[in-house]
C-alpha cells in the first residue's frame, strides 16, 4: 500500500498521502496508511475525532471530493492548525463501496493557492475507487471471520453424547450427562458395547483399533440399530489419568439431517439435484398430457462476485437467487441448485415465446431482489432450455441437452437464452473429433507457429513479435483458433500445445544465434491451465537449458484473470521467471477489475494494454485521461507499454502521444509464418 501511496504522491506532486479508515465501531477516523516525502512535516495526530469528522464532512461535494486550494480563508485557529502540519493545499476523496463509508484518502502539500486540475481530480477519484474495493474486501473478510467464530460457538454448545473408552478393554472411563440421560446404565467401569450399544460383544463396526500415532483421530457415520438412529462418530486419542491410553468418542445424532444432506441444499435451503430427480419423476408419472421444459442456468463471471465482494456476499446472493427461483415456480414445477452457481428448473411448456417472456421476468425479479444485497447490481445469466416432449423420461439426457444449450452461449457477458437443437449436438461431435485428432496432429507437426510483429511507435522498427498457434491438418484444411483453443483449454491439452510453441520459438532463436543472424524478443502466451500442472517452471527451464538462449529474448504473457484464480502461485512463478532473466508481461491489462492494484503486487516488464482500451472511436475525455495516466504510471515503474489490436493510424498517433512504446495489429502486419517473418526481419522490413 505504501508503494502505491508513494507513487501517487510523486505523480501528483504532493508531500503527503494518507488513508484514514473509519473504526469498526464509532465514527472516528484513524490514519492507517501514510506516505511522506523527505520534506513533509509529520502530523502530530493520527486520529480525526467524531466532532471534527462531522465538521469536515460538510466540505465535500456530492461526489465525495474536496479540493483545497488554500488555507488562507480559514479562521485563524484552523489556519494555524493546518500550517503547523505543513498543509497549505490538499485534495481529499471519500472511500465508499456498496453504499458503505470506509474513510477517505487525502493528498496534501505545502504549496499555497494550488489549482487542482480536472484530470488530477479524476485520477484521485479512480485511485479512491480501487482502494475502496480492497478496503471493503478486507473488512468483509474480518467480519466473516467473526461470524465463523460465532457459528463455531453455536455448534460447540449442542448436546453431543460423549464418552471416554479404554480401547483395549472397552471399559468406560467417562460418560457425559447427555449420554447418561438416554443410557442410565452407562456408568464408569461398565463396558461400552453393553451399556451404550446394548450388545453382548464388541461392536462389529467398531474402529477403535484404527487409532494410532499416525492416525490420532478420525470420524465416520453409521446407522445404529440399537438406537434406531444415524450417528456421526468423532474419535480422538488422548492420555487419560495416569497416562492411560484412551479414546474420546463423540456421538452426534444426525438422523434429522440425513434427509437434508441428501435432498436439501445446505447453502440455499432449496432442493438438491437428487431431490429434483425424484420430484421430476413423480411429475412425469402423474402430470400426463403435459409438455415440460428442462431449464438450466448459471451466472456470468460469478467468481468475480466472490473475489471482490467476499464469499459471504456471494453466498448471500445465491440464497436470494434461490428464493427468487422458488417463488417463480407454480403448480407442478420444481427447481434445484445443482452445484456452485448452476441451477435447474422443470417448468411447464406452452410455447417458446411464452417461456422466453417468463424466464426474462424471472431474471428481472431476481435482480430486483439482489438490489437489496448489493445496490445497483445486475447479474447476467446464461440459460439453456430443452423442450421435453410428452412421454420423455430420461432426466439425465434432458439435463445434458439443456447444459449443451447453456454452454453454447457461455461467456457472452449478457443474459441469454439458448434452446437446444441438433446443431448443438453436432458441435459436441465436432469437439470430440478435434479431441480425437489433437495428439496425432501435435505429433505430426500440423500446428504451425505464426509471429505477429511488434513495432516501435517512435522509430517504426520491428522490436519483437508474439508467437501464435495455427492448425493446418493433413488435408490442408485450416482449423481456426476459435475452434480448437477453447476445447484445449477445457480438456487441458493447451499445456502441451503451449510447450510445443515454446520449443519452436527456442529452436528458431538457437538457429539464428548459431548463424549470427539478428534476433528480437518473442512473447508467448501462458494459459491459466498451467496453474493446475504444477511443473511449469521445471519444463520451461529444461527448454532454456537445452537451447542455451539469451533469456532476454523470451517473454511470457500472463493475463490478468490468471492472477485472480491463483494469485499466490502466479506471483511466485513470475518472480522465478524474472530471476532467471526472462521477461514477463501482463496481457489484456485493463480488462479486469483489479488492473491498477496488480502493479503494487507483482513485478513485470511489460504492460500489454487490452484492445478495448486502445480503440480510437468513442474514447471519452475521461477515458483518455485514464489511459494517459496508466501509461505515465507505467513509466514511473520503469515498465514498457505495448498496445494490441491497432488497426488505424489514428489509434497509433494517439498511443504515440501518450508515450506508449510499441504496438501490434493489422495496421502494421498480420500474423505470418516464422520463415516469412525472419525473411522480412533480415531485410530490415
Amino acid at each position: 500500500m505504501l508503494l502505491i501511496l508513494g507513487m501517487i504522491g510523486r505523480f501528483i506532486g504532493v508531500e503527503r498521502v494518507c488513508i484514514f479508515e473509519q473504526e469498526q465501531e464509532g465514527k472516528e477516523l484513524v490514519n492507517q496508511y501514510s506516505w511522506y516525502s523527505g520534506t513533509a512535516v509529520r502530523p502530530k495526530t493520527e486520529r480525526v475525532g467524531e466532532e471534527a469528522h462531522a465538521y469536515y464532512k460538510t466540505f465535500f461535494d456530492e461526489n465525495g471530493l474536496y479540493a483545497l486550494g488554500s488555507v488562507d480563508n480559514f479562521p485563524a485557529r484552523e489556519r494555524a492548525f493546518f500550517r503547523e502540519r505543513g498543509i497549505c493545499s490538499g485534495l481529499y476523496k471519500t472511500l465508499v463501496e456498496n453504499g458503505r463509508f470506509l474513510g477517505c484518502i487525502g493528498l496534501s502539500g505545502s504549496r499555497n493557492n494550488r489549482v487542482w486540475s480536472e484530470s488530477e481530480k479524476e485520477f484521485v477519484s479512480l485511485v479512491a475507487k480501487i482502494i475502496s474495493v480492497n478496503l471493503y474486501k478486507a473488512k468483509l473478510q474480518t467480519e466473516n471471520a467473526y461470524e465463523s467464530q460465532v457459528a463455531r460457538a453455536i455448534v460447540d454448545s449442542q448436546s453431543i453424547k460423549s464418552h471416554v473408552i479404554d480401547p483395549k478393554t472397552h471399559e468406560l472411563l467417562f460418560v457425559s450427562a447427555s449420554l447418561k440421560a438416554e443410557r442410565p446404565n452407562a456408568r464408569v467401569g461398565s463396558l461400552c458395547y453393553e451399556t451404550v450399544m446394548g450388545l453382548d460383544a464388541p461392536c462389529p463396526f467398531c474402529r477403535l483399533d484404527e487409532i494410532s500415532q499416525e492416525t490420532p483421530d478420525f470420524n465416520w457415520q453409521r446407522y445404529i440399530s440399537g438406537w434406531n438412529r444415524w450417528f456421526n462418530f468423532q474419535c480422538h486419542s488422548l492420555q487419560w489419568r495416569g497416562a492411560r491410553e484412551a479414546v474420546l468418542v463423540a456421538m452426534d445424532d444426525i438422523s434429522n439431517f440425513v434427509d437434508n444432506i441428501l435432498y436439501v441444499d445446505k447453502l440455499t435451503g432449496i432442493s438438491t439435484f437428487s431431490r429434483f430427480e425424484l420430484d421430476t419423476t413423480e411429475i412425469f408419472d402423474h402430470e400426463t398430457g403435459k409438455e415440460y421444459a428442462m431449464v438450466t442456468f448459471d451466472i456470468d463471471e460469478f467468481r468475480y462476485i466472490n473475489e471482490f465482494h467476499g464469499y459471504s456476499m456471494g453466498n448471500q446472493l445465491l440464497r436470494y437467487i434461490s428464493g427468487g427461483l422458488v417463488g417463480a415456480m407454480s403448480g407442478a414445477e420444481v427447481c434445484a441448485r445443482v452445484t456452485g452457481d448452476v441451477f435447474v428448473a422443470l417448468v411447464e411448456w406452452t410455447s417458446e415465446e411464452a417461456l422466453v417472456m417468463r424466464i426474462m421476468q424471472m431474471v428481472d425479479g431476481i435482480n430486483k431482489r439482489l438490489d437489496y444485497v448489493i445496490p445497483g447490481i445486475r447479474l447476467n445469466f446464461q440459460i439453456g432450455v430443452y423442450h421435453a416432449r410428452e412421454g420423455e423420461r430420461d432426466i439425465g439426457k434432458m439435463m445434458d441437452n439443456a447444459d449443451i444449450a447453456r454452454k453454447s452461449i457461455k461467456g457472452s457477458r449478457k443474459t441469454g437464452i439458448a434452446f437446444y437443437d441438433k446443431s448443438m449436438g453436432e458441435k459436441i461431435l465436432k469437439t470430440r473429433q478435434i479431441e480425437a485428432r489433437m495428439e496425432r496432429a501435435l505429433r505430426d507437426k500440423e500446428f504451425l507457429v505464426y509471429l505477429q510483429p511488434k513495432i516501435d511507435l517512435e522509430s517504426g522498427r520491428v522490436v519483437g513479435a508474439e508467437a501464435l498457434a495455427r492448425w493446418v491438418d493433413d488435408r490442408g484444411n485450416i482449423v481456426l483458433p476459435g475452434e480448437f483453443i477453447p476445447i484445449f483449454e477445457s480438456n487441458g491439452f493447451i499445456v502441451e500445445l503451449d510447450f510445443y510453441v515454446y520449443e519452436e520459438v527456442f529452436k528458431a532463436h538457437y538457429y539464428r544465434k548459431t548463424r549470427g543472424l539478428k534476433c528480437v524478443p518473442i512473447s508467448m502466451n501462458m494459459s491459466r491451465i498451467h496453474l493446475k500442472s504444477g511443473n511449469y517452471i521445471e519444463r520451461f527451464r529444461a527448454l532454456a537449458d537445452k537451447y542455451q538462449i539469451d533469456p532476454g529474448l523470451i517473454e511470457v504473457e500472463v493475463t490478468e484473470t490468471i492472477f485472480i484464480e491463483n494469485s499466490g502461485y502466479v506471483k511466485r512463478l513470475v518472480s522465478t521467471l524474472r530471476s532467471d532473466g526472462f521477461k514477463v508481461s501482463i496481457d489484456d491489462f485493463g480488462s479486469g477489475y483489479s488492473s491498477l492494484n496488480l502493479l503494487s503486487e507483482i513485478d513485470v516488464d511489460v504492460l500489454k494494454l487490452d484492445r478495448s482500451l486502445c480503440r480510437e472511436e468513442n474514447l471519452s475525455p475521461k477515458e483518455r485521461v485514464i489511459l494517459k495516466n496508466i501509461a505515465a504510471m507505467a513509466k514511473e515503474l520503469d515498465l514498457q507499454v505495448l498496445a494490441e489490436g491497432i488497426e488505424t493510424t489514428g489509434q497509433a498517433e494517439f498511443l504515440k502521444s501518450i508515450q506508449c512504446d510499441s504496438a501490434q495489429g493489422f495496421l502494421f502486419a498480420k500474423p505470418m509464418p516464422m520463415d516469412e517473418f525472419f525473411k522480412k526481419l533480415d531485410g530490415e522490413w
